[in-house]
């Protein structure tokens, strides 16, 4: 209550048993302002963030607790083309490669859209794929939008005569007149509300905690336009350009292999864009370097089994005492 009234400006009240007590900011849903928005009249969105394309977004799991966690919508990679490597580094998404295949998709997006209806579900595809025309005809038809990767022109010009559900990028930059592809942190995201974009697509890994973070990013965006006294987000940020949504103080979290009879030593893990986590599967060996963690929390999202979770330094000490 005294938290609230904090926020809110409200007289602070003063309670007959007056206990410390501890909230976690990341479960704390507070929007004195609505964000909210209507995507092309057909539904309406909680939040203007979408979640890009990246490993954090090809698992059903992941994708569920992204859009729980306040993600206005999230887009799903596909690639179909045998052999492509996949590599990701925090910051650069470009280096992105999609390895979900069409069907595999499919199953996840259907779900997702009967669990989350006023969500955006989007898919994206690479311009440079050889079937690319056959794969946009086949999942355009169920998602809201199709957002279609090239690092040519020549890639470009072809995309453009696929259809009208399609959201073009170019180079790391999209080119929609509601959509704004490209922002690289929470501040260019809000530039460009200002220049009339309805939705910003962001890299999850840029949002604390592998995008769990968002509903921080949302109430704090809430909060700051009700204190400003605007009603759109558009409004506020025309005149607060400058303004960037920091995030929280709490600690960041690490990975540690909370149930390691689940582990079966498949290595998705080591995907991890610091080089945090090493596995010796022979030796049924599992290391985690504290100092190269930073929780962004790719090896969660990618652990097919759930034996990894992200938990506080001080929790992760506790449990590597105990043998765990």
């Amino acid at each position: 209550m005294r938290c609230h009234a904090f926020l809110v400006g409200e007289e602070i009240p003063i309670a007959e048993n007056d206990l410390v007590s501890n909230v976690n900011s990341f479960e704390y849903n507070h929007r004195p302002a609505n964000i909210s928005v209507s995507f092309e009249g057909k539904k309406v969105v909680s939040s203007p963030f979408i979640a890009g394309a990246s490993p954090f977004t090809e698992n059903l799991y992941a994708c569920k607790k992204y859009l729980s966690q306040g993600w206005g919508g999230i887009i799903i990679g596909i690639g179909n083309e045998k052999n492509r490597n996949r590599t990701y580094k925090k910051g650069k998404p470009v280096s992105f490669k999609a390895h979900l295949k069409m069907n595999d998709a499919i199953q996840i997006i259907n779900t997702l859209k009967k669990e989350f209806q006023n969500s955006i579900i989007a898919a994206q595809l690479r311009g440079d794929s050889e079937t690319l025309e056959k794969d946009f005809n086949q999942i355009s038809p169920i998602v809201d939008f199709v957002e279609i990767y090239c690092e040519e022109s020549e890639d470009f010009d072809k995309a453009k005569k696929l259809g009208k559900n399609s959201l073009l990028v170019l180079n790391g930059m999209g080119y929609s007149k509601s959509i704004c592809y490209g922002a690289k942190n929470k501040k260019e995201a809000l530039k460009n509300f200002a220049k009339g974009f309805t939705f910003c697509v962001i890299d999850p890994s840029e949002i604390k905690r592998t995008g769990q973070g968002i509903e921080h990013l949302n109430a704090q965006t809430s909060f700051a336009m009700w204190r400003d006294g605007y009603k759109t987000i558009k409004e506020w940020c025309e005149n607060n350009s400058s303004f960037d949504i920091e995030d929280s103080c709490e600690d960041p979290l690490i990975n540690h292999l909370t149930n390691p009879s689940a582990c079966i030593m498949c290595g998705k893990c080591t995907q991890c864009p610091n080089d945090a986590i090493t596995i010796v599967p022979s030796r049924w060996i599992y290391k985690v370097d504290p100092y190269k963690c930073n929780g962004c929390g790719l090896c969660e999202s990618v652990c097919p089994t759930g034996a990894i979770e992200l938990v506080s330094r001080e929790k992760s000490i506790e449990l590597t005492s105990k043998g765990h």
